[in-house]
């Protein structure tokens, strides 16, 4: 309520007016020269006697529809069901947001958590090395038996592989 008449012009006194202007200097200069775009003083108070008789009216009416005529609006709203239905979902502006909007970011924010963070980071990235090392340690773990003797049969097969591809590498050269 106070709001309104903040910027109210009280006998032809603006006190907020020119407020801004330090502010707005090169946008002014931008603007079209020589043209004063303020209005009348005679149409504020059009403005705002229109708004208050707007106002007024739709007390007026409210106080009829729903303090003396009680079954008034519910006439009305049959006689202009779809206007009156189109106008009770409030345009289905929520419904066309939220399909539009909050399902594919859902969606795609849904997308995010299970893959890339679930997948990705927490599966490839943080556990994969342990799972990679507990692999790789379990089959060293069965290759250390204490036993020498399979050590140095293991060290003996080693070797041998290794003088059969040099063989075959000198044998091909």
């Amino acid at each position: 309520v106070v709001g309104g008449w903040v910027g109210a012009s009280l006998f032809g006194v603006h006190a907020f007016k020119h407020f801004l202007d330090p502010v707005l200097e090169g946008a002014q200069a931008v603007a079209v020269s020589n043209r004063d775009f303020s209005h009348s003083l005679g149409a504020e108070w059009a403005s705002a006697c229109g708004s208050i008789m707007v106002f007024t009216i739709g007390l007026f009416l409210a106080y009829v529809m729903y303090r003396k005529h009680t079954s008034l609006p519910d006439r009305i709203a049959s006689r202009i069901a779809r206007i009156h239905r189109l106008v009770l979902n409030k345009y289905w502006l929520d419904e066309i947001y939220e399909t539009l909007i909050i399902r594919p970011i859902f969606h795609f924010s849904m997308f995010l958590w299970r893959f890339m963070d679930e997948v990705v980071i927490d599966g490839w990235g943080v556990n994969g090395p342990g799972r990679l090392l507990r692999v790789v340690g379990g089959i060293g773990r069965r290759l250390q038996s204490g036993d020498v003797q399979a050590y140095a049969f293991w060290l003996f097969m080693g070797l041998a592989g290794m003088l059969f591809y040099l063989a075959l590498i000198m044998r091909v050269l």
